[in-house]
């Protein structure tokens, strides 16, 4: 298990949203300038990408996901 400080879990938390909204506005809204046709399995791996990376960020900052098991 990866220990991290107050310090270093404030950096991740502001910094995995940034990553993930990089990851959908790169392989969603990116797609628009482009010459070739619209790839929903590049959208689909785009949510997926920030799907992840918010989830860790909720995690890291000590939150709880509704997921049932």
């Amino acid at each position: 298990m990866l220990k991290l400080t107050d310090g270093q879990r404030a950096v991740l938390v502001q910094s995995f949203p940034a990553v993930g909204h990089l990851a959908v506005g790169g392989l969603v809204f990116g797609q628009f300038l482009r010459d070739q046709s619209y790839s929903l399995l590049l959208a689909a791996a785009g949510i997926a990408i920030w799907i992840v990376f918010v989830t860790w960020a909720v995690v890291l900052a000590g939150g709880k996901l509704w997921i049932r098991r």
